[in-house]
């Protein structure tokens, strides 16, 4: 969530900035990003990449797309 602030800010609130500077990795926990899609050719592979090294598994669910969605995601 952002929040507005001046232009050229982070948009962070100060409080949150702080907590997530003292954020430190959980061992033994993982993260599962899970996206509902359609028809997102353009964009899902630039996500995916995004995403890959920042999660321990991806789920795409598509529903129903009729473009090259899922053969980009596989």
């Amino acid at each position: 969530m952002r929040c507005a602030g001046p232009p050229g800010s982070s948009g962070l609130a100060p409080a949150a900035i702080s907590r997530s500077a003292a954020a430190r990795p959980v061992e033994g926990l993982t993260i599962s990003l899970c996206m509902i899609v359609k028809d997102e050719e353009a964009m899902i592979a630039r996500c995916l990449q995004a995403a890959r090294d920042a999660v321990d598994e991806i789920v795409v669910v598509d529903t129903g797309s009729t473009d090259r969605t899922v053969e980009i995601a596989e």
